[in-house]
């Protein structure tokens, strides 16, 4: 029961963030929405069915992009359950730790020009390797259970919108 009500009502929050700075990103960015437009343009109907939406990969790219300059959630907050060691520094058991999605999304070393708006990063062959720098939903055992549900929510409206504002730039 919980986790239900969890999964139902604890991520349109974060979802409705992560569709506003989605939007966001497509008024600052708006070179980067015609692929987007170009993938709407192949679909039969308005809406795209879920085999569609699967090959919608500019789509996915793009949310994937806005969802790592703009987090929804900026930080995950975690307590040690045992002594932990990074680097030169300690933490004890209980400890608590700060995960600072918003910087690890900004690495250099890991994103090359990371203030730079590129939906393309996210293509397999240039995303491999940094899904444990790609946090938005955290990962691992602790990842959101709603992530799926989000992305999905997020596309469809993204497209549901794009298409009733063609003309927008």
């Amino acid at each position: 029961r919980d986790e239900m009500m969890n999964l139902i009502f604890a991520g349109y929050d974060t979802t409705a963030a992560a569709l506003a700075w989605t939007l966001y990103a497509a008024a600052r960015y708006p070179n980067a929405v015609a692929p987007i437009k170009q993938e709407l343009n192949t679909l039969p109907g308005p809406i795209p069915n879920p085999g569609e939406l699967s090959k919608m990969t500019q789509t996915r790219f793009f949310v994937h992009e806005a969802l790592r300059l703009y987090p929804p959630v900026w930080a995950l907050f975690r307590v040690s359950n045992e002594p932990t060691t990074f680097g030169n520094f300690s933490l004890p058991e209980g400890g608590y730790a700060m995960v600072n999605i918003y910087g690890i999304h900004r690495l250099k070393s890991i994103w090359g020009d990371p203030d730079e708006f590129r939906p393309e990063r996210f293509q397999p062959e240039e995303f491999r390797g940094k899904s444990f720098a790609y946090l938005p939903f955290g990962h691992g055992p602790r990842i959101c259970i709603g992530k799926p549900l989000a992305m999905v929510e997020c596309q469809l409206l993204f497209l549901y919108l794009i298409q009733q504002y063609r003309d927008w730039e």
